[in-house]
C-alpha cells in the first residue's frame, strides 16, 4: 500500500468491485462502509430454513467480453455445475449470507424461460411465434397488435419525452394498454405518462415489437443459434451465467478476495456525512449502527454507491438548487415474499409438461387486480438453492413506496397475501400450505420522475469534487443492469490508477447507443 486510502459508500456490486480493481491497479487501500450486515446490495443473497433467496435475481451477462472474463475470474464455471448435474465445492467466506449452509457456491449456465401472466392465461416472454402465444391473445386481438404497430411506424405518435411514447413508438399502442400501461403503474406507482423516457433507453433501447418476434423466429429456426450473439437485444438474452447458491455467493466471494488482498470492509457502518475543503473532500462521516457511536474517517478519494439523496443530505449546505434535486428524487422500495410450497400443493397453472414444474425462472404478472408484479421460482435459477429438492421455492415481488401500506403490511398479512394471489394465479391449490419469510428491500429501483429530469444540477456539483466519485445503480440513480454497475466501478478504479479527474467515461456507461445494438 502507498498510504493513500479510499472511503467507499456501499459493499453492492459497485463498491465490492471497485475496491477489487483498485488492489489490482493500485497502491490505494480500499475501506468499505456498508450499512446493512451482509455484502451484495441489490444482489445480496437471503436465507430461510436452508433455502436461499435472492432480490431479482441478477443475471450474470454482458456484451463485454471484458466483463464476463472480469465475473469467471473470481468464480469460473465448474464442470457438471448444470442444474442437472452435480454441484462441486468452491471455497467462499464461512460468515455472511449463507450461516446456516454448508454447500459451497460456482457459476454455472442457464438457459432462460420466462411467461406473462395475462387473461388468466401464460404466454411465453419474449413473445414468441407459436400456436400457444396466438391461443392465448386470440386471432383477433393478435391482428389488432399487429395493425397497431404498423400504424405506428407509418404515423408515430409525437414524441413528448415521456415513458408512453416510447413504448407506444416500438410497440404500438394497442400492445401498450394491454401489456406495459398498467403493469409500468404497479411497478412504479405512477402513469407511463409521467416517466421520463430514459428509463425505456437505460433498459429497452433496442427492444420493439418486430425485434421480439424476429429474434423468435430465429431461435425457433436455428434451435438457439443466435443465443450467444452480441447483436442480441439484452431483454432476449436467453443464455446466462448465475451462481448456484444466489447473486450473493459471488460478491460473498468477492468480499473475501478483498479483504484477502488487503482492504478492509466495515458491515452495520452507514457514511452519513462528506466533509469538503478547497475542491475536495477530505472526510466521511461513519455511524457505526451497532453500538451508535459514530466518528470521522480521512480519506484521499471518496466513492459512494449508496442513494444520492442520502448522500446529497450529509454535505454541508449544497447549493439550495442541488439541494432540492436531491430532495425530489424519488425511489421505490420492495416487499420480497420468500415462500416455501409442497410439490404436492403447486397448481395446475405451475405445472409444465408430463405434470412437472413449469421451467419458467420469472413470471410477470400483467393483472392490475392483484398487487403482485413478478414471481421468481428458485427451483429453476439453481436447485442447489433448495434444501430439499421436494419443496418449490418462490419469490414473490411487491413494489411499493417506503412507509405505505404496504410497506406497512405485518408479515403474517404479508405472507397471506402472497398464498391468496399464488391461488388466484392457479399457482398452489386452494388447500395449498405456505410457509415463508418477508424481506424489505428499501430503495430498490431509482425513479426516472420526480426530479429526475434536473439530475443534470447533481452531477455537476458532485463531479466538482475532483476525488468524489459515483457508482453504480443507485450511486448514479439510473437503472443500470449488474454489468453496468461493474463498468462504473472499474472505470473509476482506471481513473484513480491514471490520474484522471474528468468523469465522463463513468457516466457514459450504459449511454452509448452501441451497447445495445452490438458488441
Amino acid at each position: 500500500m502507498n498510504g493513500e486510502k479510499a472511503i467507499i459508500a456501499g459493499a453492492g456490486p459497485a463498491g465490492l468491485s471497485f475496491a477489487y480493481e483498485l488492489l489490482r491497479k493500485t497502491g490505494v487501500m480500499p475501506i468499505i462502509y456498508e450499512k446493512e450486515n451482509m455484502v451484495g446490495g441489490l444482489s445480496r443473497t437471503f436465507a430461510f430454513k436452508g433455502n436461499m433467496l435472492d432480490i431479482g435475481p441478477h443475471r450474470f451477462f454482458s456484451k463485454y467480453d471484458k466483463i464476463t472474463q472480469w465475473w469467471l475470474d473470481i468464480m469460473p464455471i465448474e464442470r457438471n455445475s448444470s442444474p442437472g448435474g452435480s454441484f462441486p465445492a468452491r471455497n467462499r467466506p464461512a460468515a455472511g449470507a449463507f450461516p446456516e449452509s454448508g454447500r459451497k457456491s460456482a457459476m454455472m449456465m442457464l438457459d432462460r424461460s420466462s411467461s406473462i401472466y395475462f387473461l388468466g392465461k401464460f404466454i411465453d416472454y419474449p413473445i414468441s411465434v407459436s400456436r400457444k402465444t396466438v391461443r392465448a391473445l386470440g386471432v383477433s386481438r393478435s391482428l389488432d397488435i399487429i395493425c397497431s404497430y404498423i400504424l405506428a411506424r407509418i404515423l408515430p405518435p409525437k414524441k413528448d419525452g415521456t415513458l408512453e411514447s416510447f413504448f407506444i413508438n416500438r410497440f404500438g399502442k394497442k400492445l401498450y394498454l394491454m401489456f406495459f400501461k398498467d403493469y409500468t403503474s404497479k411497478i412504479w406507482g405512477v402513469p407511463c405518462g409521467e416517466i421520463d423516457s430514459q428509463w425505456g433507453f437505460q433498459r429497452v433501447r433496442g427492444l420493439s415489437l418486430a425485434r421480439s418476434v424476429i429474434d423468435a423466429m430465429k431461435n425457433r429456426l436455428f434451435r438457439g443459434g443466435e443465443r450467444h450473439s452480441g447483436k442480441t437485444e439484452t431483454s432476449l438474452i436467453r443464455r446466462f451465467m448465475y451462481p448456484g447458491l444466489g447473486s450473493g455467493s459471488f460478491w460473498e466471494e468477492t468480499a473475501r478476495m478483498v479483504t484477502e488482498k488487503g482492504g478492509r470492509i466495515h458491515l452495520n457502518h452507514a457514511v452519513t456525512g462528506l466533509k469538503e475543503k478547497n475542491g475536495r473532500i477530505t472526510q466521511a462521516e461513519v455511524k457505526d449502527l451497532s453500538t451508535g457511536e459514530t466518528f470521522t474517517v480521512n480519506g484521499d478519494y471518496f466513492v459512494s454507491s449508496m442513494p444520492v439523496a442520502e448522500l446529497l443530505a450529509g454535505f454541508d449546505g449544497p447549493p439550495p438548487e442541488v439541494e432540492g434535486v436531491a430532495k425530489g428524487l424519488r425511489y421505490r422500495s420492495m416487499v420480497l415474499a420468500g415462500v416455501l410450497i409442497d410439490r404436492k400443493s403447486i397448481g395446475s397453472a405451475a405445472r409444465g409438461k408430463n405434470g412437472r414444474l413449469v421451467r419458467d425462472s420469472w413470471i410477470y404478472i400483467q393483472d392490475s387486480s392483484l398487487k403482485l408484479c413478478r414471481i421468481q421460482v428458485y427451483n429453476n435459477w439453481s436447485p442447489h438453492m433448495l434444501k430439499n429438492s421436494e419443496d418449490v421455492w418462490l419469490g414473490l415481488e411487491y413494489l411499493c413506496d417506503e412507509g405505505d401500506s404496504l410497506w406497512k403490511t405485518d408479515d403474517r398479512d404479508m405472507l397471506e397475501l402472497a398464498s391468496d394471489e399464488l391461488k388466484k394465479v392457479g399457482f398452489i391449490k386452494k388447500d395449498g400450505v405456505v410457509e415463508g419469510k418477508v424481506f424489505r428491500i428499501k430503495k430498490a429501483y431509482p425513479c426516472y420522475f420526480g426530479s429526475y429530469s434536473q439530475f443534470y444540477k447533481i452531477r455537476g456539483f458532485t463531479d466538482s469534487f475532483e476525488n468524489l466519485f459515483l457508482i453504480g445503480r443507485n450511486g448514479m440513480h439510473r437503472y443500470n443492469n449488474q454489468d453496468h454497475a461493474v463498468m462504473t466501478a472499474i472505470a473509476a478504479a482506471e481513473n484513480i490508477a491514471g490520474g484522471i479527474k474528468d468523469k465522463k467515461n463513468i457516466w457514459s456507461v450504459n449511454a452509448e447507443q452501441e451497447y445495445h445494438e452490438s458488441k
